[in-house]
């Protein structure tokens, strides 16, 4: 069980090659995981993150509907 606040460790799978996900291959492919890192970044900044404590630029308020009587 991850704890909040805890960022996992970085991996990377090969699917295809590996189903189980048991070995990590991310030093064979550094280019992938540097895009991965960097879409994740991205998208950290637009949403947020709450493990890092990082607010998002487009985060709101949970909408709620009103029922109509």
């Amino acid at each position: 069980m991850m704890r909040l606040g805890r960022v996992p460790s970085c991996q990377l799978a090969s699917l295809s090659h590996d189903p189980g996900e048991r070995y990590d291959v991310k030093a064979y492919h550094p280019d992938v995981v540097a895009t991965l890192e960097k879409l994740a970044g991205r998208a950290r900044q637009d949403l947020g993150d709450d493990r890092q404590n990082q607010p998002g630029h487009n985060r709101r308020p949970a909408g709620l509907l009103r029922s109509e009587k």
